[in-house]
């Protein structure tokens, strides 16, 4: 790993163990090596996920909770497929129309939050873009 001083540009060779670390130069400046970045391997790179098909599963099958569990938010995902099921059943079997009434509010807001979620994410659950 590289490093150069800050204060006259003098560069070093370092064990990549040193990241983090305190280091001196010749001249007597001191200063904090930066960590190496974080490099996806290949196998990493090849788990991206698609923001295109994060959209379409939301789109198409969003009332199932698909978009969640496929950019690794399973809990999410199986709220939303017990959540959407239940009122539906709830507004079409209830005699009372307060539950009706509160069912589609359930219903709206979850609609509303997956509309939300297709537009603004952009990393998965691991915090990896989607591509």
């Amino acid at each position: 790993m590289n490093t150069e001083c800050p204060k006259c540009g003098q560069r070093y060779e370092i064990d990549n163990s040193m990241a983090g670390q305190k280091v001196e130069c010749e001249c007597g400046e001191q200063w904090q090596v930066k960590d190496m970045p974080i490099l996806l391997s290949k196998q990493n790179r090849e788990q991206e996920k698609s923001r295109l098909t994060f959209i379409l599963l939301g789109l198409f099958l969003g009332f199932l909770g698909a978009h969640n569990v496929y950019i690794g938010r399973p809990l999410k995902g199986v709220m939303q497929l017990i959540l959407i099921p239940a009122c539906l059943i709830a507004i079409n079997a209830t005699p009372y129309p307060m539950v009706a009434i509160l069912s589609i509010a359930i219903l709206v807001i979850l609609f509303l939050s997956i509309l939300a979620e297709i537009c603004m994410v952009t990393k998965d659950a691991k915090g990896v873009l989607l591509k």
